[in-house]
Parts: structure tokens; sequence; C-alpha cells
């Protein structure tokens, strides 16, 4: 393969646009390596341990429903707008972000749990490192562009 490292192509699908190119060793996966381009590592976790509350919270809010029964809790806080306490308003609502929140927690471990058994999932890859190639054991995090 020629030494592209670095340098860009126009796209051959066009658009204009440039893309970056890679060189690929067939049986190097260490040559390949090119710290630009993704891992093989499967991730399809929407949150992270700090940012579940406040990305769950947005999400939430998102829809119309729960924006307008926020809106009209904080308007329960306006003396003279409302007859009932801020709790009566509150309360239901925060029931309501509470059970979703829950529940999206737990699709989310559920989630990270199958991503960890793809990620683990044993392969083959031929050893080029030693003189009679054979094949050895990884994981298919651990695979690279130049595996074979």
């Amino acid at each position: 393969a020629a030494s592209g490292r670095g340098s860009r192509e126009s796209s051959p699908r066009g658009g204009g646009g440039d893309v970056p190119t890679r060189d690929v060793w067939v049986g190097e996966p260490d040559r390949s390596v090119d710290e630009h381009f993704a891992k093989n590592t499967i991730s399809t976790t929407k949150y992270t341990w700090w940012n579940f509350l406040f990305k769950n919270l947005f999400e939430q809010f998102r829809r119309i429903a729960n924006a307008y029964f926020l809106l009209i809790a904080a308007l329960q806080l306006v003396p003279g707008l409302s007859n009932v306490s801020f709790f009566s308003s509150i309360f239901p609502l925060s029931i309501v972000l509470g059970v979703t929140a829950v529940k999206e927690l737990f699709e989310d471990v559920k989630r990270a749990r199958s991503d960890r058994t793809i990620n683990r999932r044993a392969t083959q890859v031929v050893d080029t490192t030693v003189r009679a190639e054979r094949l050895v054991d990884k994981q298919w995090r651990d695979l690279q562009g130049g595996h074979i």
C-alpha cells in the first residue's frame, strides 16, 4: 500500500468534500493503526454515570406534556394565580419523571451489558509475528484494520 497517512482525497461519491484516507496493511495490524479512525468497540448506551440526570431531564422535557405540566407547576408558585398548593401540581409530575428515569436507567444498563457481551466475544485472527502462522484468540474489541 502506498503511504497516504494524513493525506486527503476527493470523495468518490461526489459532494465536493474531502475524506481522510487510510492505509490498511493486510497481516500487519500494528502498521495499520491510525488514531484518527474509530476503534472496534461497540457502545450503544445513551448515558454515562455523570450525565444521566441532565440528559434524562432534557429528554423528558422535550416531550410537550412534561413541559406543559412543569409550566403549570411554575405558575402555582405565583400567589393569586392558583387556589391549589404547589405540592399538588409538582408531585404527579415528579412521579412521572421518576418512573420514566428509572425505566431509562434500566434500559441503558441492559444496553451496556449487551455491549460488553459483544465486545468480549471471541474470534480468531492469524498471528503473523511467528514464522508458522497460526490462529490466536482475540476479543472483538481488540480487532483492528489489518487483522486476517
